[in-house]
């Protein structure tokens, strides 16, 4: 469904973890995607969106149109809906990987489920995007781009914590935070401020994809091996966070689950 990049620049793949380019298709698509770590921007042609609670519907415009659409840190499946194919190009950036692009962090930038962009140097880059009709040219104007409009910033405070975080992920919020010579309230605001979740939501969404990317790689492994080896306490913990994050138990959301370009991005087709 996706052609997928990963960025050229040694910069950019500290912001990004990839580009995915859709792939043209026939007839409807309809399918959730999942809770993430980062924040993921797409950029539309020629595309009329319609959004309701957790769903984006997309079809084809009458009328010829660049629109811009950012998500932020959904915490329940999100369903999109496409009619018919039409032009779309998506950078999924890395937690704290979209703050470097703008003035304002992310529990500014996206601090909803969706938000329109409408900024005249994103819309101008999608119009000389979407003029090209190689993908790969597509991308180089892209990269292009963001390292001309990176801005540098001081996030090592977060960066850090995650580091730590995925390090040890037994660590309590107050243990880290010790670490780091500043309280857990100072943690609490800067993680909402860089990430647009709490640390603790965070954490919960880093199993959840640990899970996720565990069964991928080894189609063999059961839900026992998936849950003791991602830090859920018990089946029962595990359980209770697969329903919380995607309306679903283990058992049927890893039923028909599919890893969409070979590159760990689960989604569920309806």
């Amino acid at each position: 469904m996706y052609q997928v990049f990963t960025p050229k620049s040694e910069i950019l793949k500290k912001h990004i973890y990839n580009y995915c380019v859709l792939k043209p298709f026939d007839g409807p698509v309809n399918y959730l995607a999942f809770p993430q770590l980062g924040t993921s921007m797409a950029l539309y042609s020629h595309s009329k969106l319609k959004i309701e609670d957790n769903c984006i519907s997309v079809s084809k415009a009458i009328e010829p149109n660049h629109q811009i659409l950012i998500l932020g840190k959904y915490k329940l499946p999100l369903q999109l809906e496409y009619s018919e194919y039409s032009p779309e190009i998506s950078i999924n950036f890395t937690p704290t990987g979209l703050n470097y692009f703008f003035k304002e962090n992310i529990g500014v930038m996206a601090n909803a489920i969706t938000q329109f962009l409408n900024d005249e140097k994103w819309v101008t880059l999608a119009n000389q995007i979407f003029e090209e009709k190689s993908s790969c040219k597509k991308i180089d104007i892209l990269e292009h781009f963001l390292l001309e409009n990176r801005i540098d910033k001081d996030l090592s405070l977060v960066e850090n914590y995650i580091s730590i975080s995925n390090k040890y992920p037994e660590h309590h919020i107050a243990q880290i935070a010790n670490e780091l010579n500043v309280s857990s309230k100072t943690i609490n605001r800067w993680f909402s401020n860089c990430v647009g979740c709490s640390p603790s939501k965070f954490k919960k969404i880093v199993r959840f994809r640990k899970a996720i990317e565990t069964k991928f790689n080894d189609s063999s492994q059961n839900l026992t091996q998936i849950c003791f080896e991602n830090n859920f306490y018990d089946s029962p913990h595990f359980s209770r966070e697969f329903k919380k994050l995607t309306r679903m138990s283990p058992r049927e959301f890893f039923t028909d689950i599919e890893d969409v370009s070979k590159k760990n991005i689960p989604y569920k087709f309806l």
